[in-house]
């Protein structure tokens, strides 16, 4: 048995519900006989600003419980400039070195974003002389794209991917951008999906023709889909053709507007999983053209269900699936469009994607990821 220490900035916390899938592998890894505790980086909170929506939630927070994993928060200071971001984190080593020494019996230390996370990680992991993990995200990219290349945040980025003993991406879009700015390596170990929600009896007709499941923000891209559907089906005479929309958020409305009176396009709002997987399971083509994809665990599930899969290029499952298995990546609207309307016009090619899809996909049960985890941290304790 392993004690893993993982330091997380982006996890759910009381008051605020986000993604969860750090703490999931987390609770896997506790399930194979590892010990794990958890550290949540919490920014801190500015006098008067106790109320501010940004940071509500942060305020008095305390360590708390999932199951049985603890999480302890640990404050630190950031400044609202992309340049200087983490200029002040220095001012934390003490209090890192303290919280070191009680958790002076880990093997492993994984901080699962660059910054602060990978940078406190590298902190600890010095202290106790055990070797540090260094997840690389697509939002961390996207700082440092957005920063200049003789700032603080750049130089801190790098020294703290150049210190890390193993570097760990979700895709390869982002392995590239480390190897390319860094010259460093990094091994890329997607999420997975839970396959016992899966239906083992799938339906033999797809009674769907498109899906879509998406938060309704900007960055999914939805407007293309749906615009694009639509002239399709009206150039091609499609019609009787049927496309779902899954999700609920500030754009539904807008998305609703355009779709129009169309009865070709449904929105069903926000539902269960479970009832995704049902939709998935009907349908032949997904669609989602979405940018700043870290992985996008919906393309898997899709990709399960023998769904042919439309994505962005560099994004995403970019690099864990390829063109030769069922997976089509645009480059911009246009593209998008082409790629579209072949698929839709031709069925056979459409389950042919969707066929070879759901042979990749059967390699990214979490059973298999977090097999790949296990001897990932090895690798590091070895090295």
């Amino acid at each position: 048995m392993e004690k893993i220490l993982f330091i997380a900035k982006n996890i759910p916390v009381p008051g605020l519900s986000t993604n969860n899938v750090i703490l999931q592998i987390a609770e896997l890894l506790r399930k194979r006989d590892n010990q794990i505790e958890v550290i949540f980086p919490k920014e801190y909170v500015p006098p008067g600003l106790n109320f501010h929506p940004k940071y509500k939630h942060l305020t008095n927070l305390k360590s708390w419980s999932v199951n049985e994993l603890k999480i302890t928060p640990f404050t630190y200071p950031r400044l609202p400039l992309n340049n200087q971001a983490f200029r002040l984190l220095k001012l934390t080593n003490a209090k890192l070195d303290k919280l070191a020494e009680k958790h002076k019996d880990c093997s492993v230390v994984h901080g699962h974003y660059l910054l602060p996370d990978g940078w406190m990680a590298n902190r600890i992991s010095k202290r106790l002389k055990v070797p540090s993990v260094i997840t690389v995200r697509t939002s961390d990219v996207t700082l440092l794209m957005n920063s200049n290349k003789r700032s603080h945040t750049w130089k801190i980025a790098k020294d703290t991917v150049q210190k890390a003993d193993k570097i760990h991406t979700l895709n390869g879009p982002v392995k590239r951008f480390i190897n390319e700015k860094f010259k460093i390596k990094a091994t890329v170990i997607p999420h997975g999906f839970d396959d016992s929600l899966i239906n083992k009896n799938p339906i033999s007709e797809k009674t769907i023709d498109v899906l879509v499941v998406a938060e309704a923000i900007e960055r999914k891209r939805v407007d293309w889909v749906i615009k694009a559907f639509k002239t399709i089906v009206n150039k091609a005479n499609l019609y009787g053709r049927k496309m779902v929309i899954i999700g609920d958020g500030p754009l539904l409305n807008s998305w609703k507007k355009l779709a129009g009176d169309s009865t070709d396009i449904v929105f069903t709002g926000k539902i269960s999983h479970n009832e995704v997987m049902k939709y998935m399971d009907q349908s032949r083509i997904f669609a989602l053209p979405s940018y700043n994809e870290t992985f996008g665990l919906v393309y898997l599930e899709a990709a399960f269900h023998g769904n042919a899969i439309i994505a962005l290029r560099g994004e995403g499952i970019d690099g864990i699936f390829n063109e030769e298995d069922g997976v089509k990546f645009v480059d911009n609207y246009s593209s998008f469009y082409s790629t579209f309307s072949t698929l839709l016009l031709n069925k056979n090619q459409a389950d042919d994607m969707g066929m070879s899809a759901k042979i990749k996909a059967k390699y990214y049960t979490w059973d298999r990821i977090i097999n790949q985890y296990l001897s990932f941290y090895q690798s590091a304790l070895d090295s």
